[in-house]
């Protein structure tokens, strides 16, 4: 998200509409992959699946309705907790 908005001059929102599709080929490509080894866990890959398509709803009509109020918080609080981890898995 941070480089459609930096490199390709995107709104944050457009950003995240962008990145969104994106995650969801990379998931079905991923599905597809082990689904081709034999390794999927269908139970695990449909709830995935399920919850994905409901936070993507939710987020997307959040972004719509509030904008950049609501994506700028939300995309430092992400950051910041996945830099907490980082750090603490190294420690």
């Amino acid at each position: 998200m941070l480089a459609y908005a930096a490199f390709l001059k995107l709104s944050l929102v457009r950003a995240t509409g962008n990145t969104r599709f994106v995650v969801a080929i990379s998931s079905i490509t991923s599905v597809l992959t082990y689904a081709v080894s034999g390794t999927v866990i269908w139970r695990l890959s449909l709830a995935n699946t399920v919850f994905y398509m409901i936070g993507s709803h939710l987020g997307a009509m959040l972004a719509i309705k509030n904008g950049i109020k609501v994506i700028r918080p939300m995309m430092f609080s992400v950051i910041v907790l996945l830099f907490a981890k980082i750090v603490s898995d190294l420690l």
